[in-house]
């Protein structure tokens, strides 16, 4: 009986054991599962230059996601670094949305450098644009200056409003009024600012607005009203919209889509002068979900 005992108990032993193992195998599939949850809104990639051979500048590459990934829970959302030595220097930086909580930010950058070697295999440069973040890295120098391309715009254009041409005035309107608020940030402050409009007694308009806080007040005006003017040229009243740029994003929803609370009490700053017109791409054509790159 002592001897059945025995064997019984090594085997419940080694059952326990089994387990524990899988476990730990699981654990960190499930938890990197977890933060693909994260909704992938695009990924833009240098198509004229690889690194094919240049060892130095990849592992750089690599050093830098590992910087800004150390960095994620800090700085109040952005941070920017670089890594190596000219003339294999990699510059990065991250921007989380203004309204996600820090871990969340650190979850979204890490994400963000897990995918981006297999979104953009051996680059010298791209962006990853994320819901609530954006990476982005480069073999030039990107920090406190605005940068116009690439320009992305994003529908799911399976909604549209009743009244168009009124739905779009009214995203013109609030949108010009967070930009403002944003641009116009205290010193040290997010470039931040999202408002709420009544659209009908039905729908109601979200707005969003943020630039990386490292570029002046007026080019990050500039920078939303270039992005809101593209959205609206080519939205034919959808009810939802991105405009991502490398320096910049706007987002208009009839849903809510961000903290309600925040950036209540910021207040409009100086007006600005628009900037003049670009060049305009023809109207998108239908689909599930329409992403037009507007400008390289």
């Amino acid at each position: 009986m002592k001897i059945e005992s025995f064997i019984t108990g090594l085997m419940m032993a080694a059952d326990f054991f089994t387990k524990i193992c899988f476990l730990a195998l699981f654990l960190p599939a499930f938890s990197f599962a977890s933060l693909a949850e994260s909704k992938l809104l695009y990924s833009y990639c240098s198509n004229a230059t690889t690194l094919t051979g240049n060892g130095v500048y990849a592992a750089n590459i690599n050093h830098l996601f590992s910087y800004l990934s150390t960095n994620a829970t800090e700085h109040d959302g952005f941070f920017n670094t670089t890594a190596g030595q000219e003339p294999n220097m990699v510059y990065g930086l991250f921007l989380c949305c203004g309204d996600v909580h820090p871990e969340n930010c650190r979850d979204c950058i890490n994400l963000a450098a897990a995918v981006a070697p297999q979104l953009c295999p051996n680059r010298t440069w791209a962006i990853i644009w994320y819901e609530e973040c954006m990476l982005r890295y480069s073999n030039q120098s990107i920090f406190s200056s605005m940068a116009e391309k690439p320009r992305v715009d994003l529908w799911h254009d399976t909604n549209y409003a009743p009244e168009p041409e009124r739905f779009n005035r009214l995203v013109g309107t609030v949108m010009k009024e967070i930009a403002s608020r944003a641009s116009y940030a205290t010193l040290g402050a997010k470039k931040f600012a999202t408002k709420e409009a009544t659209f009908t007694v039905f729908q109601t308009l979200y707005s969003l607005a943020q630039c990386t806080p490292d570029i002046s007040s007026e080019d990050c005006y500039r920078c939303l009203q270039d992005a809101v003017r593209d959205l609206l040229i080519h939205s034919n009243g959808n009810t939802s919209g991105f405009g991502l740029h490398p320096s910049c994003t706007v987002q208009y929803q009839t849903a809510p889509f961000y903290n309600l609370v925040f950036n209540k009490t910021k207040t409009a700053g100086p007006p600005v002068s628009p900037p003049e017109k670009s060049l305009l791409l023809p109207p998108p054509a239908p689909g599930q979900f329409n992403k037009i790159l507007v400008n390289k």
